[in-house]
This record gives structure tokens, sequence and C-alpha cells, in this order.
């Protein structure tokens, strides 16, 4: 079974994801990575405890970028998500049905 840390902020498991995947990329990837999260996820739900996040939240995000016409901003930071997510599942801080969604999935269902 998975243990779940009801305490885990989605910024504390964000910037653990961060640090240990930083080193698997380029410095303009890394950079590129916490920008994204800084600027787009952060401000709305970096200060939120990971388990009370549902889909309808991440896609909040991702609809208000598209309305901007961010399409491509709003794709990665759909990937980055599901990353984070996955990594808090590896890590045993979620459990796999706590993911939101595939980075596949359209971005407007």
């Amino acid at each position: 079974m998975y243990q779940k840390d009801q305490d885990r902020i989605f910024k504390m498991v964000a910037d653990e994801y961060l640090a240990e995947k930083e080193g698997q990329w380029t410095v303009k990837s890394a950079k590129h990575n916490r920008q994204l999260l800084h600027d787009h996820l952060y401000p709305a739900i970096g200060h939120r405890i990971m388990l009370s996040l549902s889909e309808t939240d991440y896609q909040a995000i991702l609809d208000r970028l598209c309305d901007n016409g961010m399409y491509e901003t709003a794709r990665k930071l759909r990937t980055r998500i599901h990353h984070v997510v996955a990594f808090a599942v590896e890590k045993g801080y979620a459990s796999p049905s706590d993911l939101p969604f595939s980075p596949q999935r359209p971005l407007r269902a």
C-alpha cells in the first residue's frame, strides 16, 4: 500500500522532483522547467496540499493558458504536471489513482 503524506504541498513535491531531475537536463531545460512551474503553477496551487488537488484544479490552469493563446506552454505544463504527480507516486507520496490525467490527452475535452 502507498503511504499518503497529507502534509506534502505541491510546491514541496515539485521542488524535490526538479532537484532530482535537473542533473538529467541541460542547464537551459532545467531553468525552463523551473520557470514554467514558478510562473504558472506555484501562484495558483503551489501552497495547496498535493493530495487535495483534482484534475479540475490542474485543468483550470491549463484552460487559462489556452484562453490566452498559450497552447504550447499549456502542453508543456500538462506534461510537467503529470511528471510531478508520477514522481509523487514513485516516492510513495501518492497512489496511482492520484494521477490527474495522461499527458497525451487533448488539452480541451
